[in-house]
């Protein structure tokens, strides 16, 4: 009896954390564009009104960022292509990040400034996107994880 028990447990929290890691990658999602808006904005003032360069920017990315695109500032000064590879993303959206931050640098303070600005809105609203996706998606993930185990809990018992 108690075998039956610990095993439905199990089964249970098995499920649930697998339901989980599912609605992590919304999760994921909207926390990176997040990070992305704070860049934009943290751009746009300190190349407009502190002037100071993208370097010191790169310098300063939050880790989330880091992880996804793998730059850092010596990358940036000697031209490299920023390309991301997170599997999470889809096509459309990692060739969107990888062209803002390709794009950065390429021009005078008034063309980084329309690029963020552009980047800024598009990014916006990938995270309201997101954001929604994930209020809507986590906590029917979570039950659905948590009902999946106890429907194989009373199918094997």
């Amino acid at each position: 009896m108690i075998f039956k028990i610990i095993l439905g447990v199990v089964m249970v929290t098995i499920s649930t954390l697998i339901g989980y890691k599912l609605s992590d990658k919304k999760r994921v999602k909207k926390q990176i564009y997040c990070d992305l808006l704070t860049l934009t904005v943290n751009l746009k003032n300190q190349v407009n009104f502190t002037k100071n360069t993208l370097e010191s920017v790169f310098n300063n990315l939050s880790p989330s960022l880091v992880q996804l695109i793998n730059v850092n500032s010596k990358q940036f000064i000697e031209g490299d292509a920023v390309l991301v590879s997170d599997k999470r993303f889809s096509i459309e959206e990692r060739e969107e990040i990888e062209m803002f931050f390709n794009g950065l640098g390429g021009c005078d303070v008034q063309g980084t400034t329309n690029l963020v600005d552009f980047y800024y809105e598009i990014f916006t609203k990938r995270y309201r996107e997101y954001e929604t996706i994930y209020k809507k998606t986590y906590s029917f993930y979570l039950k659905l994880g948590a009902l999946c185990g106890v429907l194989l809990y009373i199918i094997v018992v």
